[in-house]
């Protein structure tokens, strides 16, 4: 029997018009507008809301597994079925929520790059980083991602000017190279190294430029290049992050304990 039109409630599914009513706390009952007899009553062992999330998952499954041609489909299984339905559903949200923030961002970015390049004032550091961190984070949870790549290849690929940004930048390929693919390790490596050598021609003096290039040379096991650059850092007066420069697997060697005893007092 057709549900009343005062008493029935309307949602779209795969572009299929379905009508629907809460029989009880216990019981849902849904129709499809094309076809009453395509009828489906769902049970629930505790108490649901009626809300367009449960309705959708109802019919989502019974979509995907009706296999008879009976007109009455019985759901018996409502709160597990509506339990993994919203957690796709919210993974869903999630994923489009994150893609959504990533574009907003860049293209915050590019707007204000372009102002930067007309001669308008531009904090081109905050919005950069603003729109590189999420991007990137998101490359670490999910390298596989090839869309995200090339995104992230277009993006940097801008001609930053600036020492301090171009060392920060340097930072996370070092970070992401640790934590993606391995056909991902040495695009991030070479990136990493190619602009701590742009950081160090365009300020010679940038210490702490000095001191990512040790950490870099350190990940190589090149401790020779370690000690020379970290020693170099400190000579140039890097005082940030200090303690992270301090190796428990070199702190007995000789060449650790001089350049120690000498900026770390």
């Amino acid at each position: 029997m057709a549900i009343p039109k005062k008493k029935r409630r309307t949602i779209t599914v795969n572009q299929t018009e379905y009508y629907w009513r809460k029989v009880s706390d216990r019981c849902l009952y849904i129709e499809t507008g094309q076809n009453p007899n395509g009828r489906i009553k769902a049970y629930f062992e505790k108490r649901y809301f009626a809300v367009p999330q449960v309705v959708r998952a109802v019919i989502d499954y019974t979509i995907n597994n009706k296999h008879d041609n009976n007109p009455l489909t019985i759901v018996e299984n409502g709160d597990e079925l509506f339990k993994t339905e919203l957690e796709k559903h919210q993974q869903k949200r999630r994923e489009e929520n994150e893609e959504q923030f990533i574009r907003s961002n860049i293209e915050r970015h590019q707007k204000g790059w372009n102002e930067y390049h007309t001669g308008k004032k531009y904090i081109l550091e905050k919005d950069y980083f603003k729109a590189l961190y999420p991007l990137m984070n998101s490359i670490r949870i999910d390298p596989l991602k090839k869309e995200r790549w090339s995104l992230f290849e277009s993006f940097i690929s801008e001609d930053i000017k600036s020492a301090e940004l171009l060392n920060e930048r340097a930072n996370y390929y070092r970070t992401l190279s640790k934590d993606t693919e391995t056909q991902y390790q040495s695009y991030c490596r070479k990136a990493a190294f190619k602009d701590i050598e742009d950081a160090l021609n365009v300020n010679p003096d940038c210490a702490i430029a000095y001191g990512t290039l040790a950490e870099l040379l350190y990940d190589e096991n090149d401790l020779y290049g370690f000690y020379y650059n970290w020693e170099k850092a400190l000579e140039k007066g890097m005082t940030q992050s200090i303690d992270g420069f301090i190796r428990f697997d070199l702190k007995d060697t000789d060449e650790f304990i001089r350049i120690s005893q000498k900026y770390l007092k």
